[in-house]
């Protein structure tokens, strides 16, 4: 079978790596880049996958393959761990003729004109349930008749209703009261909420607004507000040593970086010498100030540069490696016309007079 795309999450801590980019942005509603479905479906799924995260649901490892516009299979088709294997059908809650005016609205909005008052009224808390409850019966109506079939199969209801007031948990037994479904679980995105298995016995809400999944520089606020209030026990530990380690390693990419570049320089101006040119020097200067600034705020970044008694590569190492190379492709001269090890000595690299 053919899938849209597929993704495999290996654990919890390889998890916000994993999920990378997918369902982070979606399109406007018109214009060259309207949003698509796939769009709308892997927006949907973002959310709830981490509303599952926060509350210990998700099993790893999980693989999750989107599937293409078939309409008879679900949306997503995701295996846990334990070979369960369940189906996830994605639909959007809403009056056709408001998803018609909103579209034409943004499209008014992005040629300049002003829209303030266009979008009034607003709808009914009343219409917002209605809807809601009729995009389930719909879909419940065709898994009925043999759609979404071959697995457990789970709905998610995206609110994209006229009211716009938040759907809360009071309003949920409203939604479900008298409605019988088929599928396993229906799930409901409404804003930053998520309300988990609003048929069962305790359906859940979750706020992800603040995951770092969804809103990285919310999350931050969040955090720093916690830490600044002494609210020690609410802090998201796991995601912040995440993040820190994460921050450690860039620190680590940048300096090899700037490394390779200097050495390469260095390299094309000892054994290329009759094209040495103004470019070249400024090239060395301006890959030894950001190797300089990186140390100053980051001292303990000297280790990966100093040579230790196990045998391993350090960060010089690693980069001469990538530099001898560059300047081979570089100069077009032979790869040998180089040392296999690095010719300069530390003081050397890092002296800002030094050009070889």
């Amino acid at each position: 079978m053919d899938y849209r795309w597929t993704r495999t999450f290996s654990s919890a801590a390889a998890f916000s790596d994993e999920l990378g980019s997918i369902g982070a942005w979606v399109g406007p509603r018109a214009g060259q880049w309207k949003r698509t479905q796939g769009q709308r479906e892997d927006y949907t799924l973002r959310r709830l996958l981490v509303a599952w995260r926060q509350q210990g649901l998700l099993c790893f490892p999980l693989t999750v393959n989107a599937t293409t516009n078939e309409p008879r299979l679900p949306d997503f088709l995701l295996t846990f761990k334990s070979d369960q294997r369940i189906g996830l059908e994605v639909t959007e809650a809403g009056n056709p003729e408001w998803q018609a005016k909103l579209s034409a609205l943004e499209k008014d909005h992005s040629q300049g004109k002003d829209i303030a008052e266009e979008i009034l009224p607003y709808g009914t808390r009343e219409n917002a349930t209605g809807e809601i409850r009729n995009a389930i019966s719909e879909k419940s109506d065709k898994m009925e008749k043999g759609w979404y079939r071959g697995d457990d199969c789970d709905l998610l209801v995206y609110d994209n209703t006229s009211w716009f007031e938040r759907i809360t948990p009071k309003h949920i037994s409203e939604i479900a009261s008298g409605l019988r479904t088929p599928f396993r679980q229906v799930h409901l995105i409404s804003g930053n909420y998520v309300f988990t298995d609003i048929f069962g016995d305790e359906p859940q809400n979750i706020d992800v607004s603040q995951d770092y999944d969804i809103d990285f520089a919310e999350w931050i606020g969040e955090q720093v507000e916690l830490l600044r209030n002494r609210q020690f026990s609410r802090l998201d530990v796991e995601a912040i040593m995440e993040e820190l380690t994460a921050l450690a390693k860039s620190d680590q990419r940048a300096l090899r970086s700037h490394l390779r570049v200097l050495l390469l320089h260095l390299l094309k101006w000892r054994y290329q010498p009759d094209p040495q040119n103004r470019s070249w020097k400024s090239s060395i200067h301006n890959a030894r100030a950001e190797i300089e600034e990186l140390l100053t705020s980051s001292p303990s970044l000297m280790r990966e540069l100093e040579s230790n008694d196990e045998g391993q590569e350090n960060s010089v190492s690693t980069a001469y490696r990538k530099a001898r190379k560059g300047a081979a492709f570089e100069t077009g001269l032979d790869l040998q016309t180089f040392p296999e090890s690095c010719p300069f000595e530390l003081v050397e690299i890092l002296d800002e007079e030094f050009l070889g």
